[in-house]
């Protein structure tokens, strides 16, 4: 995977270490002060917009943070909440924008390179396009990664593998496993974008799975 220029020099953290290190707060664990991502009083970007991206925004929000920037890639449109939990409050959220770049602006924050992004329709399935002359900056303490990922898979590689996709694109699969024996799946390739935790809970059933095929 490829980063955005700048991804080694700035503040920025994966969700998972973020939140799993507050969990451990929560639950009145010693987190070590190198380990810790404490956002009070700091500026925050969380670069997601689904519900891993609102946990983040949440967390952030409940540490003390002066702000908190929510970005997402898709349009608003195209990003399913789980209607029992609420999107948080006072979040700048903007959708449909990429994140090009983080450069160090000297003050001990970092800026964030982004631009506005529209998704036309082609031959191929959905391609993003630049909007032009639509570069923005957001000067932050830390980054916050809550990016998911297009969970279809490409015809060309179910065609080549036989596996058998629905109209979204998606894997079909019983019990996580496809159309063809020996193939298994797990997480977003079975249950579409989801929680983190969902699909964790997946690479383990599919694990086990393989393993009573394998016997």
């Amino acid at each position: 995977m490829s980063w955005s220029p700048g991804r080694d020099t700035a503040p920025i953290h994966y969700a998972w270490d973020y939140l799993a290190q507050q969990n451990r707060r929560d639950a009145g664990l010693t987190v070590a002060a190198a380990e810790g991502i404490d956002a009070k009083d700091k500026v925050v970007v969380v670069l997601g917009g689904g519900e891993t991206g609102n946990d983040c925004a949440e967390t952030a929000l409940a540490q003390g943070a002066t702000a908190v920037h929510q970005l997402e890639i898709v349009s608003r449109d195209s990003v399913q909440y789980d209607p029992m939990h609420a999107a948080p409050k006072n979040v700048q959220r903007r959708y449909s924008v990429a994140t090009k770049a983080f450069k160090s602006n000297g003050t001990g924050r970092f800026d964030l390179v982004g631009n506005e992004v529209r998704w036309n329709l082609s031959a191929s399935g959905m391609r993003m396009v630049d909007v032009p002359e639509s570069q923005f900056h957001i000067e932050a303490d830390i980054a916050l990664l809550a990016l998911g990922f297009d969970a279809a898979v490409p015809k060309d590689l179910a065609d080549q593998l036989g596996l058998e996709r629905d109209s979204k694109g998606m894997l079909v699969c019983v019990d996580h496993a496809p159309n063809v024996p020996g193939v298994f799946a797990a997480g977003d390739l079975v249950s579409g974008p989801s929680l983190v935790a969902t699909a964790m809970a997946s690479g383990r059933t599919a694990a086990a799975r393989i393993d009573h095929y394998l016997k």
